[in-house]
């Protein structure tokens, strides 16, 4: 069966065979040493850990059919098969399944519009991690070579960028916010501007100096007279560090209290005389409630932990999708899984790393006492199931995005806060997004 794809003006024929087992050239050679830069390969393998992967011809002019060999990989697991440009760009990738003897073969001819020079491809089994690469050679017509490009270069280590927390991420009017810096340059002097998001007034500003490590807490009253809402927190360093981010002040602005017209005087003949005051009447005390007891149960739960708590959750229960996509990413929030994705979706999936919700409900636990358990993770449940259903939609349609739920993420697991406020701060903050786009 042949599969024709045409991407980044690479024309692929591809032809997928099932065969024995075949010579050997194995990745470890001179041209593999080390490994190679691209994607898809991180730091030394064992010898243990390669297949075999070669290619005959190695070069030819356009026209030409290249048939790449596998071989050394677990028996019938499935391979995935990238192919990268002389300027380092992943031009297409695909996935076959090796025989019983854990080989197979495959085709490749290149066309017009195909870039000269030499390519690289490489191949990981899914199961066994094995891993296998092999050059080979496009020799273009002298009117391709024409066009320029820059040679490939590994891209720069990533440089730490300067962060700052906001904490709490809810006040009220008159509360303490402590600001905690992290990852400036040394000694460096922070300029920090906070504006109202509705009238776009200068609430306050500050300067800190943070310390030898780059980092530094500072605590700021907002003052009672605040008015309630977003407010935008602009970060600058004087050396050239830059940070936004923003909190939520809830509440409602203390108003004076209207001045009383004075009582008129009567004449001392007028007088009232005196009446008895009513003595207040003990009122009940209304009776605590049961530490830990959950007084309702979310769609999905089940089991009783012996205080009405439920013990395990279905975070698909009853509910629809847009799609499949749309599914596969609410899964991996919820368990980290990149399986059921497009195989470009599982690439983006892969690389993108992030929370997963399950970490962050053990993680928020382990700061609650044993007996708030069971309540405590029904609520994060029910956060986790609006959080991931928004977040999973397409970027166009989403009210929550990326920094949203990074920015949640850490909130609920390194903050000081109560684990009650922070279940309830995030829930409302998740409520205003889905009413406002936050996205």
């Amino acid at each position: 069966m042949k599969a024709r794809t045409t991407l980044y003006g690479l024309n692929i024929t591809l032809v997928v065979l099932m065969v024995g087992c075949c010579g050997l050239f194995t990745s470890s050679g001179s041209g593999s040493s080390g490994g190679s830069s691209q994607d898809g390969y991180v730091g030394e393998v064992e010898e243990s850990s390669y297949g075999n992967m070669w290619v005959e011809p190695y070069s030819g002019p356009i026209g030409t059919k290249y048939t790449f060999y596998l071989e050394g990989f677990e028996p019938n697991e499935s391979v995935l098969v990238s192919f990268y440009d002389p300027v380092g760009e992943e031009v297409f990738s695909d996935r076959v399944t090796v025989d019983d003897s854990g080989a197979t073969k495959l085709k490749m001819k290149s066309e017009e519009g195909d870039i000269g020079g030499e390519w690289v491809a490489y191949a990981n089994g899914d199961e066994s991690g094995r891993y296998a690469d092999c050059l080979f050679a496009v020799e273009s017509d002298a009117a391709d070579d024409e066009e320029e490009y820059e040679e490939y270069e590994p891209p720069p280590e990533p440089v730490a960028e300067p962060k700052v927390y906001v904490e709490p991420y809810l006040a009220e009017a008159g509360e303490k916010i402590t600001f905690v810096f992290e990852g400036f340059l040394p000694r460096e002097k922070v300029d920090v501007t906070i504006v109202n998001a509705n009238t776009g007034e200068e609430r306050f500003d500050f300067t800190v100096t943070v310390g030898q490590d780059g980092d530094d807490t500072a605590k700021v009253n907002t003052g009672k007279g605040a008015d309630p809402g977003q407010y935008y927190v602009y970060v600058e360093g004087r050396d050239g560090s830059y940070v936004e981010t923003d909190l939520y002040i809830e509440g409602t602005p203390e108003e004076p209290e209207p001045e009383r017209e004075p009582e008129p005087e009567l004449p001392e003949e007028l007088e009232p005389e005196p009446q008895p005051q009513p003595q207040p009447q003990p009122q009940p005390q209304p009776q605590p409630q049961p530490v830990g007891m959950c007084t309702y149960t979310i769609s999905g739960a089940s089991g009783d932990d012996g205080k009405g708590c439920p013990t395990s959750f279905d975070p698909f229960y009853d509910l629809s999708f847009d799609s499949d996509n749309h599914r596969a990413w609410y899964k991996r929030l919820w368990f980290g899984s990149c399986g059921d994705l497009s195989w470009k979706e599982e690439i983006k999936c892969k690389a993108a790393g992030g929370p997963k919700w399950t970490d962050i409900i053990d993680d928020v636990l382990r700061s609650a006492p044993s007996e708030y358990h069971g309540y405590f993770r029904q609520e994060l449940w029910a956060l986790g199931r609006k959080v991931a259903y928004e977040w999973a939609k397409d970027n166009d349609k989403r009210r929550i995005g990326n920094d949203e739920l990074d920015d949640w993420a850490n909130y609920l697991v390194k903050s000081s806060d109560s684990v009650e406020q922070r279940i309830a701060n995030v829930d409302a903050q998740a409520d205003y997004c889905l009413a406002n786009d936050c996205e």
